[in-house]
């Protein structure tokens, strides 16, 4: 069921974020990106019940897959769609764990992918 959730999350958020990449290019990245794809795949997988961490994992496959596709160095971003992807989920359930509020997790992973995709953004300018 994880790897369902992380589909209709990844989708979702292909969805999003091609229509606000577009419109806003970078910023779009460092900032909306981020709030979207967490609250996506957080909020999907507590809808079907499936797990937290597999739903942030099974995303990052799929994102994964397409860097390949599509990335000329598809090879590294993929192993960090994978990695950060899961990081996120791990951080969702560890301060959600810690606090008892899952909106607490999702925010604290929301602020820690927006201080990476800002980061992956400098350092390819």
């Amino acid at each position: 069921m994880a790897f369902f959730t992380g589909l209709i999350a990844a989708f979702a958020a292909w969805i999003i974020n091609r229509s606000v990449v577009n419109r806003w290019g970078d910023l779009a990245v460092a900032y909306i990106v981020p709030v979207a794809e967490e609250i996506l795949k957080t909020l999907i997988a507590i809808i079907f019940g499936a797990s937290i961490f597999y739903a942030h994992f099974s995303f990052g496959v799929i994102e994964a897959i397409w860097d390949m596709k599509v990335n000329t160095k598809g090879f590294r971003p993929a192993i960090f769609s994978l990695l950060t992807h899961s990081i996120f989920g791990f951080i969702t359930i560890y301060i959600f764990w810690l606090t008892g509020f899952l909106i607490f997790g999702i925010i604290i992973s929301i602020i820690t992918h927006i201080i990476w995709n800002s980061y992956i953004i400098r350092r390819s300018s």
